[in-house]
């Protein structure tokens, strides 16, 4: 049974909280990747890649919009010829389903899916490897806003409650939707006055860095990431070091921040796509595991779709997620 529709509009609205675009890389392509026809959207697929076979399964699993970490391209082209991108937009358009990717815009996010590896493996003191932007809040002052609800939404630091006056702290990518939230709930005009802070900020940007809650010797860790990573195959780069306080990681190819990683005390640093000169030029740093570019970024999606899961349920929406493969496959010959 079809749940009752929301529009496309605020489905990408919802999805921006976790993965604003003023996040993306300059060089990347973030966004709606297929504008699609269908104007009420009652069930969202997500995935880590846009291949043929996913969309296929999104398409055959009826979903209306599809969410995909890795866009299209990252350079746009023209569908001029007859190969993977012109059969996926034609199956798109063909039936008016949308297409939307986050990719910088969600790893760059540290409180958001990219940030499962390091929850799993229970690290403190966590910090990002590479800083790429710097975000501020707003101090938000309502005369005569005691009434309003404000508990529930996303994005409010702080609230504080005047005799005569509601003042609310909050980030400033998040206060468009908290205004809209709490313009729905005045039946008159909604006045406020904004005034820009330094402090509280936040900093954004690529990889994690943090420190174990106890020591532990390489085997312990090794079985560890075993586990959550679903996969004891990887390629090693450096010595295995005799005792492990600090990891840092980064999911997709995070090959070049292997030396801050190592500059910043990691013990262990956990990526993928590790060409062999970069491997050359930092195994004497540390230890550093190429667990390959899918199982990261696919459990992130994951972890993303169980998110956002919840939250769509409220409006009626299904959220269903649609497993990956990865293209390059470990093989042992028989001797």
């Amino acid at each position: 049974m079809r749940e009752r529709p929301m529009k496309p509009e605020l489905v990408i609205s919802r999805l921006e909280q976790d993965a604003p675009l003023w996040l993306a890389s300059s060089w990347d392509h973030s966004g709606i990747q297929v504008k699609g026809a269908r104007d009420a959207i009652t069930r969202v697929a997500v995935a880590l890649d846009p291949t043929l076979a996913t969309i296929n399964k999104a398409l055959a699993a009826d979903a209306d919009f599809i969410l995909t970490h890795h866009p299209l391209g990252l350079t746009p082209r023209f569908p001029t010829k007859d190969d993977t991108l012109y059969a996926v937009m034609a199956s798109l358009m063909s039936q008016g389903v949308w297409l939307y990717a986050a990719h910088t815009s969600l790893d760059a996010q540290p409180e958001g899916p990219a940030n499962w590896l390091a929850q799993e493996l229970g690290m403190i003191n966590q910090d990002i490897l590479e800083p790429t932007a710097r975000q501020t809040a707003l101090l938000i002052r309502i005369p005569h806003g005691q009434n309003l609800q404000t508990t529930d939404l996303s994005g409010v630091v702080t609230i504080i409650n005047q005799e005569t006056m509601l003042e609310l702290v909050v980030w400033k990518d998040a206060w468009p939707h908290i205004r809209q939230a709490l313009e729905a709930q005045c039946a008159d005009r909604f006045d406020y006055h904004a005034i820009a802070l330094e402090e509280p900020s936040r900093v954004y940007g690529f990889g994690c860095i943090g420190d174990l809650e106890q020591p532990v010797d390489w085997p312990s860790l090794q079985n560890r990431l075993a586990h959550v990573l679903g996969t004891r195959h990887w390629t090693r780069i450096g010595t295995r070091p005799d005792v492990i306080t600090r990891v840092a990681y980064c999911p997709g190819s995070g090959a070049s921040l292997a030396p801050r990683a190592f500059g910043a005390g990691a013990h262990v640093y956990i990526t993928g796509d590790m060409k062999y000169h970069q491997a050359q030029d930092i195994e004497s740093l540390g230890l550093t595991l190429d667990v390959g570019h899918h199982v990261l970024e696919e459990r992130m999606m994951a972890v993303w779709h169980k998110r956002i899961q919840q939250d769509f349920k409220a409006q009626g929406v299904e959220v269903v997620f649609i497993p990956g493969t990865d293209p390059l496959h470990q093989e042992m010959i028989a001797t």
